[in-house]
C-alpha cells in the first residue's frame, strides 16, 4: 500500500522557492532533513521545526542572520485516497539552533510559526470612543474591520503583500470599545462570540506545478466553524466521520474533561458611578452552555468582569464572552492510524466537527488541532486535537 509523502519548501520573500527537503530519516551521514513537525491549531500562530544534518551545505542560506522572513512551507500528498500534492501548512522562520549530538554528529534545527503570527504585527492603536476602536456589527464585520484599519490596506503600517477577505457580515452582533487592546486577542473574543474561524491563508503557489509568486497573504473568516460538519448525525450531506479504538482508526486516546478553570456567573460591571454605576448578572445557562453549578453543593464560580460597554446588551455579551473562554471543558487527544475512511486531508482536517466514540459514549467534538510529526526513523504521526463545540 502506496504511503504518504512529504516536502518542506523554502520561500523567500519575493516567492522564489530557494530550498527543498523530501522525506526524512534522510541525514544521517549525507545531509538532508531528519525530521520535523508542524501543528496547525485555530485561533493560535501554529508552531513548526525542521531538522536537519549539520552538514547540510543549505544552512548557511538559510541561517536567520542571512535568512529573514522565509517561509517554510509543508506539502504532502496521499497516493491511497488519490490526493495530489497540496500545501498543508506554511510557517515563518524565527528561530535557530545547532547541537552536537552521538559521534560527533552535528544538528541543526529551524523553528518558527504559522502565517497568524502576522496577527500579533500591532494592536489596536487608536484612541477610546474612535469609529476605529467602538464598532457595532456583525462579528466578521467588526473583525475584519480591525484587521484592515491596523495590520490591512486601511492601516497607517500595512503588512506587506496582504489584503482582506470580501466581508459575508456572519455572525452575532457584536458591540465594544478595543483601544490599546491586543489585535489578536480581540480577534479570538470575535471568533468566540460570533461563532466562527478565521485564518491567514496564502493564495499564491496552491500547486507544485506553479510558478512561485509573491506571497499573496490574505485574512479569511469562516461562519460557525472553519471546517465542515462531519458528526454522526449532520444534515448537511457530508460523510460522518467517527474516531474511536473499537473503529481501530484511533489509538492512544486521552480524554479530558475538566471544570478546573471554570467559570459560571459573571458579574458585569460598566460605567457609572455609586447608585448610577451599571451591573449585570450572566450565568452559564444565561450563555447556553451546560453547566452544573446550580445543582451541585460547591460547584459556584464566579467572577467580576468590568467593560466599558453600556448597554445591557454590550454588557451581556461581555460576560458570556468570559464564561465561553472559562466554560467547563472536554476534549480528546488521539493519534490516527489513517485508516481508509479516515485519511488526515481527504477525509477530516482541523476545523471540521466529527464525532469521537469513547467509553461507550459518543461525543461531537470540533477539530481544534492537528500535529502532523515525522521522526528521524521515518515514522508518522497525526494527531488530531478537539474541544466540545457550542455552535
Amino acid at each position: 500500500m502506496a504511503e504518504t509523502f512529504y516536502q518542506v519548501r523554502v520561500r523567500d520573500t519575493d516567492g522564489a522557492t530557494i530550498a527543498v527537503f523530501v522525506g526524512a530519516g534522510r541525514g544521517g551521514t549525507g545531509g538532508g532533513m531528519q525530521a520535523f513537525s508542524y501543528r496547525k491549531r485555530l485561533r493560535t500562530p501554529g508552531s513548526w521545526w525542521v531538522q536537519i544534518d549539520g552538514n547540510d551545505e543549505r544552512i548557511a542560506t538559510l541561517q536567520l542572520d542571512d535568512g529573514l522572513d522565509y517561509i517554510f512551507e509543508f506539502w504532502r500528498r496521499d497516493p491511497i485516497v488519490g490526493l495530489g500534492w497540496y500545501r498543508d501548512f506554511s510557517g515563518l522562520h524565527r528561530y535557530d539552533d545547532s547541537k552536537r549530538v552521538a559521534e560527533g554528529r552535528e544538528i541543526f534545527t529551524f523553528r518558527g510559526r504559522g502565517l497568524n503570527d502576522l496577527l500579533g504585527a500591532e494592536p489596536i492603536r487608536y484612541d477610546k470612543g474612535t469609529a476605529e476602536a467602538a464598532k457595532t456589527g456583525a462579528a466578521e464585520t467588526v473583525a475584519k474591520e480591525y484587521i484592515d484599519e491596523n495590520i490591512g490596506p486601511g492601516a497607517p503600517n500595512p503588512l506587506d503583500d496582504f489584503t482582506v477577505e470580501a466581508d459575508a457580515g456572519t455572525g452575532n452582533v457584536w458591540g465594544g470599545d478595543r483601544a490599546n487592546k491586543q489585535l489578536f486577542d480581540v480577534l479570538v473574543e470575535l471568533a468566540d462570540f460570533a461563532p466562527g474561524d478565521f485564518n491567514i491563508v496564502d493564495l499564491s503557489a496552491t500547486s507544485l506545478d506553479v510558478v512561485a509568486g509573491t506571497p499573496e497573504f490574505q485574512f479569511q473568516w469562516r461562519e460557525n466553524q472553519w471546517g465542515l460538519d462531519k458528526t454522526s448525525t449532520n444534515t448537511d450531506g457530508n460523510v460522518p466521520v467517527v474516531f474511536g479504538v473499537q473503529r481501530r482508526n484511533a489509538t492512544n486516546i486521552n480524554y479530558v474533561y475538566s471544570r478546573l478553570d471554570e467559570v459560571n456567573v459573571v458579574y458585569v460591571v460598566g460605567q457609572g458611578a455609586g447608585a448610577t454605576k451599571r451591573a449585570r448578572t450572566r450565568t452559564a445557562t444565561d450563555a447556553g452552555l451546560d453547566s452544573t453549578w446550580d445543582t451541585t453543593k460547591w460547584g459556584r464560580r464566579a467572577v467580576v468582569r468590568t467593560t466599558q460597554d453600556y448597554s445591557d446588551s454590550d454588557m451581556d455579551d461581555a460576560g458570556d464572552e468570559t464564561l465561553y473562554k472559562q466554560r467547563a471543558r472536554t476534549s480528546f487527544n488521539f493519534q490516527t492510524n489513517m485508516s481508509i475512511n479516515t485519511r488526515y486531508g481527504y477525509h477530516w482536517d482541523y476545523g471540521d466537527l466529527v464525532t469521537v466514540e469513547y467509553r461507550g459514549q459518543s461525543t461531537d467534538q470540533k477539530i481544534v488541532g492537528v500535529i502532523v510529526s515525522i521522526a528521524s526513523d521515518g515514522g508518522t504521526s497525526i494527531v488530531p486535537e478537539t474541544e466540545d463545540w457550542y455552535g
